[in-house]
């Protein structure tokens, strides 16, 4: 039987999707229909091999590429949403934290872990100006620490002064090391100390988890990984561990060096050449046509990649059957306020030269780097040409948006002080910097959560010389009854996006936003608030729905969504 889906293939990708080899690579140029053919041999695998899709690992770098390739093979030309829902598909970091919430216990971490905020390291790198400081006035080691060991806010700097002194009598170069692994045992020790996990041991932990106890993944038969050229050393392991030596194991990749765009992330191009070294048997496919782009983009690409650094690339064999195009312009100005003039101007021509085939919002213009969009925006200002610029602080970072996800981390890991230290007081209940210092104390030294910690206080029963005044206690008692409500929330299921709202009405954060910026800027934040409830709404809302026949055991599955789906959109790209 034929499937309506293969119909659609080249040759070369037709080649690649029924290969039989247990180990294949495919080389895709770019354009070259890669997701087309990784999402049909899915399919294939399913329909043909009758691979059991629960059993069947997808691996992504980015979750708009995942939500795509989901939405794909939801098509019922390829596998419906029935097969499709039960893949387990995502990013690295998604799937490393899916196996760490069921067996973290086996690699050290609990399973509640939060995801760490990248705020952390620079409050561990704090101490380390304070060292500086002190060091620069002429204080030793010994003499910082008989001044300071008694005095609250030092005592965390008397411990990393020790740490450093260790190397305090080799030569510059040694100490600056001795001072960053000072930064990394202090940074890894609060990481710990509250249940977190950043994005880089996520992947650590991850592979850790799948080489030294293999057994959790047997049940995967087959593992597809995209954009292979793309990973770095620890995801190249998570990927070989995975699959042991009896999986399928498939991975795309760009077919020249020029397609990796994550070597800022140590994303390693030899891989690729690793892999067929580890796996000799390994069934090479190429895929080499062109439908993206016309002949005069492809020729002028090729151009500027054969100018390149990657003197020992291999031939380009690139083709495209779309004809050719318009030519390519390259213009050279004597000055940048000229060049932005005619970007606007160029602008203006395509648009009035089209007859309503092409609109404003059609066009982008690209920049090296942010500053120079000024003249390019004075020049478009000018000409009456509308434009939007992309960039500056992204959606997850925007404070308004982190204040309500920093609910939602601290209630479901009350350990995570930095989620606390964020919240406590938005809306403000009147905590001051003394007292939340004593809070932290008693928490470390009881080793009790936050959570208890603040019982005690507004029940009376605690000893230890934390003086609340009374409205405060009502706020804390307010918010010690939110968490409770959250609790609940979650204990019954509720969407997610019920809970932001929940979160959101209950402290009243529309009020706290107007009272803190009373100028029209505390307008947008509040839309951005809205758009967060939408989001929920749209991303999680309806994949709840669909788990509601078979829902998880575990009353913390809904918030474990929320996590791995919205705090990894901020670190992959």
């Amino acid at each position: 039987m034929t499937h309506s889906f293969m119909k659609q293939l080249n040759p070369a990708q037709h080649a690649a999707v029924v290969s039989q080899a247990q180990v294949e690579a495919i080389l895709a140029g770019p354009g070259s229909g890669k997701t087309r053919v990784l999402t049909s041999r899915v399919a294939w695998l399913v329909s043909h091999e009758h691979a059991d899709p629960s059993r069947i690992v997808v691996v992504t770098f980015t979750n708009k590429a995942a939500r795509e390739m989901r939405e794909r093979l939801e098509s019922p030309e390829l596998l419906g949403r029935l097969y499709s829902d039960q893949l387990l598909m995502g990013t690295f970091h998604s799937l490393c934290a899916q196996l760490l919430r069921k067996h973290g216990g086996l690699v050290g971490i609990k399973k509640n872990f939060t995801i760490a905020d990248n705020e952390l390291r620079p409050l561990i790198e704090k101490y380390y100006n304070e060292i500086s400081r002190a060091k620069n006035s002429g204080m030793t080691v010994d003499t910082y620490i008989a001044e300071n060991k008694d005095k609250f806010g030092k005592k965390d700097f008397c411990i990393m002064f020790q740490y450093i002194s260790t190397g305090r009598e080799r030569v510059l170069r040694a100490e600056l090391l001795t001072h960053q692994n000072a930064f990394d045992r202090a940074y890894e020790k609060r990481l710990k100390a509250e249940n977190l996990v950043d994005f880089d041991n996520l992947l650590v932990y991850g592979r850790d988890l799948v080489k030294r106890f293999p057994a959790v993944v047997d049940f995967v038969t087959h593992v597809l990984v995209d954009e292979f050229q793309d990973t770095n050393v620890v995801q190249y392991d998570f990927v070989t561990h995975l699959t042991g030596t009896r999986k399928s194991l498939t991975i795309v990749g760009g077919k020249y060096p020029d397609q990796s765009i994550f070597g800022w992330r140590c994303a390693d191009k030899e891989n690729f050449n690793r892999m067929v070294k580890q796996y000799p048997e390994c069934d090479i496919k190429n895929l080499e046509e062109n439908y993206r782009s016309t002949q005069s983009i492809l020729t002028g690409a090729t151009h500027v990649i054969k100018l390149g650094k990657y003197t020992s690339r291999i031939e380009k064999t690139l083709f495209t059957g779309n004809h050719t195009g318009v030519p390519i312009s390259f213009l050279r100005y004597d000055s940048d306020l000229l060049e932005a003039g005619s970007v606007a101007e160029e602008i203006k021509r395509v648009v009035n030269a089209s007859n309503g085939l092409i609109t404003y919002k059609d066009i982008a213009v690209l920049m090296r780097v942010n500053w120079m969009s000024r003249n390019v925006e004075q020049s478009l200002s000018r000409d009456g040409i509308p434009y939007a610029v992309v960039g500056g602080v992204k959606f997850f970072d925007r404070a308004e948006v982190k204040d309500i996800i920093s609910y939602v981390r601290f209630f479901h890991n009350t350990n995570d002080t930095e989620a606390f230290e964020r919240i406590i007081n938005k809306p403000r209940r009147g905590i001051g910097a003394v007292s939340l210092k004593k809070m932290q104390t008693l928490s470390r030294q009881q080793d009790w959560n936050v959570i208890r910690v603040l019982r005690a206080i507004v029940d009376g029963k605690d000893k230890h010389g934390i003086t609340i005044a009374s409205k405060t206690k009502e706020g804390i008692r307010d918010f010690l009854q939110l968490y409770s409500d959250y609790k609940e929330l979650v204990r019954n299921n509720e969407p997610i996006s019920v809970i932001l709202e929940y979160i959101v009405d209950a402290i009243d954060y529309k009020s706290f936003l107007a009272m803190e910026h009373p100028d029209k800027s505390g307008e947008s934040r509040w839309d951005n608030v809205g758009e967060l409830v939408t989001f929920a709404k749209a991303g999680f809302d309806m994949l709840s729905k669909r788990k509601a026949s078979n829902p998880a055991p575990e009353s913390s599955q809904l918030r474990d969504e929320l996590e791995d789906r919205l705090f990894s959109d901020r670190l992959v790209p």
